[in-house]
């Protein structure tokens, strides 16, 4: 699910020619990948939590060297307990 977010926000924002989730023929100039480390979901009585931690890494796909590495590891309020928030 977050791959197919991320792909499709790289995709809204125009920054790059293409973007696609497999190898095809052609390949890519670069790749981004990750490492999710939770994503989780507090319920504290009165108040709902979401916690978001993940690493995300761009490499240069012909050698493999690591361009921008990006980490993020966050709880916010959820504003209603609907679980698409």
């Amino acid at each position: 699910m977050i791959s197919d977010l991320l792909a499709r926000r790289l995709q809204e924002y125009g920054l790059f020619a293409q973007v696609t989730r497999e190898l095809g023929e052609q390949r890519p100039d670069y790749t981004l990948g990750g490492d999710l480390h939770a994503v989780e979901l507090y319920d504290s009585g009165d108040k709902l939590f979401a916690h978001l931690s993940m690493t995300l890494t761009l490499a240069r796909f012909r050698d493999g060297e690591v361009m921008w590495t990006f980490s993020f590891d966050e709880r916010r309020l959820v504003p209603t307990v609907e679980f698409a928030h």
